[in-house]
């Protein structure tokens, strides 16, 4: 793959390294050019003209040719320059694209619309003499994405476009009518992290002996002041590069600094001290913590805690000798009372590792060789595949000489005997192979006559895709003239359609002129795709319809039918019907089937129609809905009394009971549909209802048989509107008037005395917190109820006020001082 991090230009040409074969460079692609053969230039004018009478004159061409972005004459001056730098070895090789595509544009006649994107009407100039140039872009392709990206196209011209070429070509050499542009993507491998860590161990050692000197003690705390000072005066250098987005915030980056700060403490700490005694262990003596440094084996015992992926790093760079990592560099000092107990106040080591905060980690300085005092550098870098784009464009130039132009405008006469060959280019014509239910077709061809009466040419050729096409070449025959002879045969899919089951097909010969035959199974079978489908509105108990399709031939050679089920709220179903003949037919009888397992047999219908008033490819399935007696049931509970209401239902008709039923009804002011099938649609039906009310406490309450006068029907416990009361009690505390409490009698009736709304209640206040009474009204204005209240004394005595009647919501409630 290649390595985008090596890209350089040589003679105008960008270039790019292989990431693995260093020998190999990869060059991006040229402005595109119009590319030469053994021929010359691979494009083509084709002028063509047919006069005789009015409507079969015939004039306009094809401009074929090929665009290429290769290096063309400059790949051998490349490749030996680049051999001359890089080695004998050296390749030159295209960037192997992972997609792409081309586009062609140039100028056209016509009539500019006013809109950007096409529409709307024409400008209102027509340009000079009714004629006005536009752009339009003549088609696309997909480039071989190798080598020279090449790209063919092929362009029809009208009389006017041929006119312009032909003048233009002719006129001189520096034509460019037409402008490729491509547009081409490719991957390569681009070092997002880079970090070279470069340690000068002759400088660092000098500064550490000038500084400390060998066997002193120096703790981890002190490590991160030397490394600060190695790294400003350039004995520790670190070059960090980072080319991602997600590694470019200042919480990554702040983040990144700290890990490289780490691993530069850990590279130093490893190379340039050796872990020491720790301070203050009875079992050590003084005299042996500033003895000579730690023997190899304190060294292998360092080393086993140093991070795999440093050790490793250090033993790549510095090979030859021992290394050795800090084990604890970064942990703090125990808090006092934790760890290792100090050692006795009367010892100098004591002393010392006291002034130090009695470190866990001690260190010496190492003796280094006179070989290990050299530059050192870790790379630590990470490279990831991207992808990036270049989109080479340039007008086509038509260059070549007089001669070579002009060879390649072909003119040419349909009437003349020019033609000594006869081309005819055959396709699939856009066939859709799946949707015809075929698997291939053979059109065989014949053209000419023998003395013996055989055809004098003859060709054959199978397509399996609507992609294939071939060019067929013919010797003239004088005899003959332009005409020819073609043959098709379908070979159709085992089991494919209703109706006709050959599989194997073949038309009879049909002669023709036409020099591009698009062939397609309509021109030898008939296939008539039919949508059967249900509309959008159906009963609402409609379960599904059952339809059955029926091939019609009048001979009574084919006999074939399939089934279907159509569901409501689902999609139609499509069946494919292979014709035999223009007579034939198929005829759709359908079956509704509803939820109470009845059914209704629906009008059959014939396609194609006869009378011809319906689409063939279509066959709508309406079902009439059936006389019933529908109504809802809707639970009112505005005191939320009822865990739920029985609704018994009775349905008759002249008198006879038709339907009966019962639902449980338990979600309040939710609808719920009941429908009952009638035998016929008059009379009117009778609906009755009874409720069972199943109240929360436990209880049951029956009404009796009412019948229904709406489509929907209230049940449950009747509110036309709910009124809370509040009672609250104003005045000196009860006790001090020598009251216990106030009992409230409440009474509601509505004005047309309605025994459904006939509410009393009992209430008891003894102090400040009020008291709520929920009423349910019968209108929302009716709202007057009544109450009085009795005084309960201390003595046991009561004492009985007024009655009140009133609408207010809040009722204070006072006590006269006795």
């Amino acid at each position: 793959m290649l390595d985008l991090d090596t890209r350089f230009e040589l003679m105008g040409v960008t270039l790019y390294r292989d990431a693995d074969q260093r020998d190999v460079f990869f060059y991006l692609p040229q402005n595109p050019t119009i590319p030469r053969d053994r021929a010359g230039l691979m494009f083509d004018l084709m002028l063509y003209e047919k006069g005789g009478q009015a409507q079969d004159l015939q004039t306009g061409g094809f401009l074929t040719l090929a665009v290429a972005t290769g290096l063309g004459a400059l790949e051998q001056p490349l490749l030996r320059e680049l051999r001359r730098q890089y080695g004998s070895q050296a390749r030159l090789v295209s960037i192997p694209f992972t997609e792409g595509s081309v586009r062609l544009a140039g100028l056209d006649t016509g009539v500019a619309p006013i809109n950007p994107d096409g529409s709307g009407p024409p400008a209102s100039d027509p340009g000079p003499t009714g004629l006005r140039l536009v752009e339009k872009v003549f088609g696309t392709a997909v480039p071989n994405l190798d080598g020279d990206n090449r790209a063919v196209f092929s362009l029809q011209l009208s009389e006017e476009g041929a006119a312009f070429f032909a003048d233009l070509l002719e006129q001189g050499r520096a034509a460019r009518p037409l402008i490729a542009i491509y547009d081409l993507k490719y991957t390569g491998l681009l070092e997002v992290e880079s970090l070279r860590i470069e340690i000068d161990y002759a400088r660092v050692y000098d500064f550490l002996r000038t500084r400390l000197g060998f066997n002193a003690i120096v703790v981890a705390g002190e490590i991160d002041n030397i490394v600060e000072e190695l790294r400003d005066n350039q004995s520790i250098r670190i070059d960090d590069t980072v080319r991602s987005l997600e590694l470019s915030t200042p919480e990554a980056l702040a983040q990144r600094q700290t890990r490289i700060d780490a691993l530069v403490k850990e590279l130093a700490t490893g190379a340039f001290f050796a872990p020491s005694l720790k301070l203050g262990d009875p079992s050590v003596n003084e005299s042996e913590v500033f003895a000579a440094p730690a023997s190899d084996g304190s060294v292998g015992l360092f080393r086993q805690g140093m991070p795999a992926a440093i050790g490793q790093a250090i033993g790549q760079a510095i090979s030859s000798r021992e290394m050795a990592g800090p084990t604890d560099i970064n942990t703090p000092p125990p808090e006092p009372g934790e760890g290792t107990p100090p050692p006795a106040a009367n010892s100098q080591v004591a002393a010392q590792s006291s002034a130090m905060g009695h470190p866990r980690a001690t260190f010496t300085m190492r003796r280094l060789q006179q070989r290990e005092l050299r530059k050192v550098v870790y790379d630590l870098s990470r490279t990831t595949a991207m992808q990036r784009s270049t989109g080479p464009q340039n007008p086509l130039l038509f260059m070549g000489s007089e001669r070579e132009i002009r060879s390649r405008i072909h003119k040419i006469s349909l009437n003349h005997p020019f033609f000594a060959r006869l081309r005819i280019d055959v396709d699939a014509g856009g066939t859709d192979f799946a949707a015809e239910g075929i698997r291939a077709m053979t059109v065989r061809l014949r053209y000419g006559r023998r003395p013996d009466g055989q055809p004098r040419e003859s060709a054959d050729f199978i397509l399996d895709s609507a992609d294939d096409r071939a060019s067929f070449v013919f010797a003239r025959d004088p005899g003959a003239g332009m005409g020819y002879e073609y043959q098709l045969t379908l070979h159709y899919l085992p089991g494919f359609g209703l109706g006709d089951t050959r599989q194997t097909l073949t038309g009879p010969w049909t002669p023709t002129e036409a020099r591009q035959l698009s062939l397609h199974p309509s021109m030898l079978a008939r296939r008539q795709p039919i949508t059967l489908a249900l509309p959008r509105a159906v009963p609402p108990d409609l379960a599904e319809v059952r339809a059955s399709v029926t091939y019609s031939d009048p001979d009574g050679l084919i006999q074939d039918s399939r089934s279907f089920v159509l569901l409501p709220g689902q999609p139609g179903v499509t069946v494919h019907v292979r014709l035999a003949d223009a007579n034939d037919s198929v005829r759709i009888a359908a079956e509704a089937i509803f939820a109470d397992g009845r059914s209704l047999a629906l009008p059959e219908q014939i396609r194609p129609d006869p009378q011809g008033l319906r689409p063939t490819d279509l066959v709508l399935m309406p079902v009439p809905g059936r006389p019933a007696a529908q109504f809802s049931v809707m639970l009112s509970d505005p005191l939320d009394e009822l865990r739920s209401v029985l609704v018994d239902y009775e349905v008759r008709q002249n008198g006879s009971l038709v339907g009966s039923g019962g639902i449980e009804v338990t979600e309040p002011l939710q609808a719920m549909p009941v429908q009952v099938i009638l035998p016929t649609a008059e009379p009117r039906p009778e609906v009755r209802l009874r409720e069972r009310r199943i109240f929360a406490s436990g209880g049951i309450e029956t009404l009796p048989w009412r019948v229904l006068s709406d489509t929907l029907q209230v049940v449950g416990v009747p509110a036309g509107d709910v009124m809370e009361v509040t009672l609250r009690y104003v005045g000196p505390p009860l006790a001090t008037l020598g009251v216990v409490g106030l009992l409230v009698n409440l009474s509601y009736t509505a004005q047309d005395a309605d025994p459904e709304f006939a509410q009393t209640a009992n209430l008891f206040v003894e102090g400040s917190e009020p008291a709520r009474w929920l009423v349910r009204l019968k209108q929302r204005g009716e709202r007057r109820f009544s109450y009085q209240t009795v005084v309960l004394l201390q003595t046991g005595e009561q004492r009985e006020l007024p009655p009140v009647t009133t609408d207010a919501s809040l009722v204070l409630l006072r006590v006269a001082t006795p």
